[in-house]
């Protein structure tokens, strides 16, 4: 860039004339030093430029360039505009993740947190301050992958325009997401659907706790099969798989936690890959479910494995199917 004198501002043109005179020898280094407040080490450095490269060594390098202030209005711009135009509804965690991910703007949390807060944007997992009875103790964690697995299934406008089920399981120890499954209805091919995903990636758990529904208990007195195991019940039976059962949702967090994080991301992931039917939506949840555990999930190792493979797979077909009770005519 070329400069004149024209150009420069009336702190450049008094160091240019200094300079000037002390090459010229009619200043001295102490009293250069002394009118432009710089020590003598760096006058000499400036002399040495200027008679190297001329004006432009007396010129601020950032001069002609646009401030800090403002590129960083135009950032808080771009990440506000973003926000509202692109990923609406995501919390800040997940939408600081995306523009990282997918946008390649990387900046701080904080920093993003601070443009979206100050534009009057609340985030929608925004919590108020829980109470001591609020709280409730936690259970503490099995120790192996694959001791316990927490099944259950949760009703929401997951996609589209129309209620869906999510069936979903998730391990104990780990917090690995082990199967997910959309049906329209809570329905037992749901949870065999989820059964054969954890058996066949990771093989047959201890125990599986659920709830009391009708697909893993007879609850009604007036059920003449009351007294006999529902259909997957029985199948758990062959396969040596426990079922513990409970009325109270607390008592199963970690899978109702979960549900309440999924309604978050999940939901955010699918609008934003503009999923509408349920098809789409099943073949959308294994690259989540992948993302989601590397992310979120502890890492487990074989020696805390508890799983225990099974060595004929094509069994599930025979073992996961409906029984029904026919009469035959002596």
């Amino acid at each position: 860039m070329k400069y004149d004198n024209k150009k420069l501002s009336y702190k450049e043109k008094r160091k240019l004339y200094i300079i000037s005179n002390v090459i010229k020898e009619k200043i001295s280094l102490d009293r250069a030093s002394v009118i432009l407040g710089y020590n003598k080490f760096y006058i000499s450095k400036l002399v040495a430029r200027f008679k190297l490269i001329g004006i432009k060594a007396l010129i601020h390098k950032s001069k002609g360039l646009p401030s800090r202030n403002r590129a960083n209005l135009e950032l808080k711009s771009k990440i506000i505009n973003l926000y509202l135009d692109k990923y609406d509804g995501f919390n800040f965690k997940h939408f600081h993740e995306k523009i990282i991910s997918d946008e390649g703007i990387n900046i701080p949390f904080s920093t993003c947190k601070k443009y979206l807060k100050d534009s009057g944007i609340v985030s929608p997992r925004a919590h108020r301050t829980k109470t001591k009875k609020d709280i409730h103790s936690s259970r503490p964690r099995r120790e192996l992958f694959g001791e316990l697995i927490q099944m259950d299934a949760s009703v929401h406008l997951w996609f589209g325009t129309k209620k869906a089920y999510l069936h979903a399981a998730i391990d104990d120890s780990t917090g690995i997401i082990v199967g997910a499954h959309f049906e329209w209805q809570e329905t037992l091919k749901g949870y065999y659907i989820v059964l054969k995903q954890i058996i066949e990636k990771y093989g047959v758990p201890w125990e599986l706790y659920t709830d009391n529904r009708t697909v893993f208990n007879y609850n009604s007195s007036k059920n003449a099969n009351r007294d006999k195991p529902t259909n997957f019940r029985f199948a758990c039976n062959r396969l040596g798989i426990d079922i513990i059962t409970t009325s109270v949702p607390q008592a199963k967090g970690r899978i109702e936690r979960l549900f309440g994080t999924l309604q978050d991301r999940l939901i955010n992931e699918m609008r934003l890959s503009n999923i509408q039917t349920i098809e789409e939506a099943n073949n959308f949840l294994p690259e989540f479910i992948n993302g989601f555990n590397l992310k979120f999930a502890t890492p487990y190792n074989h020696t805390t494995n508890g799983f225990e493979k099974l060595d004929n797979l094509s069994i599930l077909d025979y073992i996961l199917v409906n029984f029904y009770p026919r009469k035959v005519n002596p």
